[in-house]
């Protein structure tokens, strides 16, 4: 590719789509931008599940070409992933967004009784805090960068994985896919969530937009994935890799088909406009790369929605 893989949208798998949509919008002040349906054959493929059908809603902060994506699933039925899940257990383990002012974002935590609130902890100088979403989704909480535009209240920051093999996960993500590193040996934020004595490896990973912070632990012993895990089931899902020419995801895909990821279904196109598909890598983490040309942001939830969007969005739908 040419350039740097991007994140443009982290995704996670919700049990109630209102409520989950109404507490990102109101407790983070991140509009809604519109949703679909996905179901059909194409949507099947992409997602190497039997009869997929989900509603979903998508979210935006201040970046173009990024979105904070959230699925409920009506088939498969899905089952808890998130809930009862520790930080180091194996998966996806945690969302990370920023605000403007850390005290003040806690205060209305408190004051709107958010659960699994904990209290500011500073980290290698930098105050935090973790809650938790409608469906035990752990969520860090930290100081924004970079100021925060009028009408945004947060913006995400990044994802964390815990990996069964750290080196393995470093093909993946850095050698891969592309992530350069930002930190080969991060701060470590396990005091946040109250974590045992630990014995891990970390590193941050530059993803562009966002970043990915990988751990691999040995101590405590993490759980596996959940038998018969699936990516629909309540929790984090995924995040995507996006591109605004169709060639570099093409160059993405195969470099990833080489290096050992799976894909559900090969790159589907809609005419060149749109082109994604959904892979996974050695250690069974999804991951989705996507070209979406400007004109269809508002079909495929890169910016509000208009009547004309959202009359498109059933007419390619229905020829999905």
């Amino acid at each position: 590719m040419s350039h740097p893989p991007r994140i443009n949208q982290i995704a996670i798998c919700v049990s109630d789509l209102a409520a989950s949509r109404a507490f990102y919008r109101d407790l983070f002040e991140v509009p809604c931008v519109g949703g679909t349906r996905f179901t059909g054959k194409v949507t099947e493929r992409v997602q190497g599940m039997a009869g997929a059908t989900s509603d979903v809603a998508w979210l935006m902060d201040d970046r173009e070409f990024f979105q904070f994506e959230m699925f409920q699933f009506e088939h498969p039925v899905p089952k808890p992933f998130a809930k009862g899940r520790r930080p180091w257990d194996i998966g996806y383990s945690r969302l990370a967004i920023e605000v403007a002012d850390v005290a003040a974002f806690h205060a209305r935590c408190k004051q709107r009784a958010v659960a699994g609130l904990t209290p500011i902890r500073v980290v290698a100088g930098k105050p935090y805090f973790t809650l938790r979403d409608p469906d035990q989704v752990l969520i860090e909480v930290g100081a924004a960068a970079r100021a925060l535009p009028a009408g945004r209240g947060a913006r995400f920051a990044g994802a964390a994985l815990s990996v069964p093999q750290f080196d393995l996960a470093m093909i993946s993500f850095h050698r891969v896919i592309g992530c350069p590193v930002l930190d080969a040996s991060p701060p470590d934020k396990g005091v946040l969530w109250d974590e045992p004595a630990a014995s891990k490896r970390s590193v941050l990973l530059d993803g562009g937009t966002a970043w990915l912070e990988i751990n691999e632990y040995s101590e405590p012993r993490p759980a596996p994935w959940p038998e018969g895990y699936r990516i629909c089931d309540f929790g984090q899902q995924n995040v995507a890799f996006g591109s605004r020419d169709g060639d570099e995801i093409r160059a993405l895909y195969r470099r990833m088909v080489d290096g050992g990821f799976k894909p559900n279904t090969q790159l589907v196109s809609s005419a060149n406009q749109v082109v994604l598909t959904y892979l996974n890598d050695p250690q069974r983490f999804c991951v989705e790369i996507l070209m979406v040309r400007p004109w269809l942001d508002g079909v495929m939830g890169f910016r509000q929605s208009t009547v004309f969007d959202r009359v498109l969005t059933k007419v390619m739908m229905a020829l999905a």
